[in-house]
């Protein structure tokens, strides 16, 4: 009997001390655990043997844990990196707030000079770029291109421009300053292209480029919605990456991850339940090039893909409203479009063609830019250009998405950067 109550006291502990949001669903386990225990109390008389061997069990289990969790405070530095980055990292700046609220558009960003660090599993730290540093306005640029006094380009956008998942020189707008063709990054992960015009005209319009470049991500039109009337400036709630951020400032302990080597654990082991996930939402995937079967979401490709003239035409007042800006600042307005992972792998996974829906918002774009006298670059061209190129042999680290993330890796943004120089050198 004494191990149930050792059993109920640690798991209690556990609980009371738990490290991570109450949405978790390790919190869900540990209170079936401890239900289960009680439970070991009343009907223990009735199989004691069994209860025993159990409660045995699990403690030795505790205990276990118990030691790993000490060895590892002890020696820290023989925790492997792919679970110690899910560890708090103890640092005084981890305890401050790393976004800013805005009286007016884009209503929040990351505050300057501040380290950042992604939230959420998306891969191991040779997989996904999780800390970067912002610059003196609180954008992802060194220090040296924050410094400049002026650009050729000015990029405006959402994660895709602000290099989600890859360190700050491997973005496609330091790539491009390194080719000389200095270019100042104001994208912010999550950002509707409403708050994309905001920054520009908050922190860009300041800023002398000959180019305002807008890299629109297909599928996120549906944020403008949100920003009809300022509704969710009113409410303190964002949309995508910066709104995971935010929400992490008003509970510190989701961004500083887990305390212990438990925890951290069960964040490395995300990949696993969202493999069990996708399993279950998509089947056993068998493509044409099983290298791709990793991304069963690459599926939907052979869907009907439903084009919502509601949010298109909020979209395209808000590129109509940059193209003014940007002609007020003696800039001209290029508006760029990129498909995301699924559709772009779609064809070289599946040997099919995508289903013709799934580039209706490209086309409507497109025909939206010739109408309107904007200049319009589509990226998924040159980025599946580059994928029907490859050889037989390829690796996944030929591809031009990250691993597991979907946002583009460094070869990824390298052809961002030499498209859009192939552009500017043509015209």
């Amino acid at each position: 009997m004494i191990f149930i109550y050792l059993n109920i006291f640690f798991v209690s502990i556990y609980i009371y001390n738990f490290d991570l949001s109450t949405s978790s669903s390790l919190l869900k386990i540990l209170y079936f655990i401890l239900f289960f225990l009680f439970v070991c109390i009343f009907i223990y008389k009735k199989k004691k043997d069994l209860i025993v061997k159990f409660n045995l069990s699990f403690f030795s289990i505790i205990l276990t844990l118990i030691f790993i969790e000490v060895f590892f405070y002890l020696k820290p530095n023989l925790l492997p990196n792919s679970i110690s980055i899910w560890l708090g990292d103890g640092e005084e700046n981890s305890k401050l707030n790393i976004t800013e609220i805005l009286n007016e558009s884009p209503f929040i960003k990351f505050k300057a000079n501040t380290k950042i660090k992604s939230n959420g599993y998306r891969g191991g730290p040779d997989e996904f770029i999780y800390e970067w540093t912002t610059d003196k306005n609180g954008f992802k640029n060194t220090p040296e291109i924050a410094n400049l006094e002026k650009y050729k380009i000015l990029a405006i956008g959402d994660s895709m421009v602000e290099g989600m998942g890859v360190s700050t020189e491997d973005t496609f707008t330091t790539i491009l300053t390194k080719k000389n063709y200095p270019t100042y990054n104001l994208g912010v992960q999550g950002y509707a292209v409403s708050q994309s015009k905001g920054a520009f005209k908050k922190f860009g319009a300041k800023l002398r480029s000959e180019i305002v470049l807008c890299l629109y991500a297909r599928g996120n039109a549906h944020r403008e919605i949100f920003f009809v009337d300022n509704k969710l400036k009113e409410k303190n709630t964002f949309t995508g990456g910066i709104d995971n951020q935010f929400q992490a400032d008003q509970n510190l302990e989701i961004r500083s991850q887990g305390k212990y080597v438990l925890t951290a654990s069960w964040l490395y082991l995300t990949f696993v339940r969202n493999n069990l996930k996708d399993f279950l939402k998509y089947g056993n995937v068998d493509f044409k090039n099983p290298i791709f079967n990793r991304y069963p979401e690459v599926r939907s490709g052979e869907k009907v893909r439903e084009l919502r003239i509601q949010e298109m035409n909020l979209l395209i007042k808000n590129f109509k409203e940059i193209k003014k800006l940007a002609e007020i600042n003696n800039s001209k307005f290029i508006l760029g479009y990129i498909e995301l992972r699924d559709l772009n792998y779609y064809e070289i996974a599946t040997g099919k063609k995508p289903h013709p829906s799934q580039f209706y918002e490209g086309d409507f774009l497109k025909k939206f830019s010739k109408e309107n006298n904007i200049t319009f670059i589509d990226f998924g061209v040159p980025i599946r250009n580059y994928i029907k190129n490859l050889p037989e042999d390829f690796e996944v680290s030929d591809l031009p998405y990250l691993k597991i993330d979907g946002h583009l890796n460094r070869l990824g943004n390298e052809i961002l950067a030499d498209t859009i120089i192939k552009y500017i050198e043509k015209h």
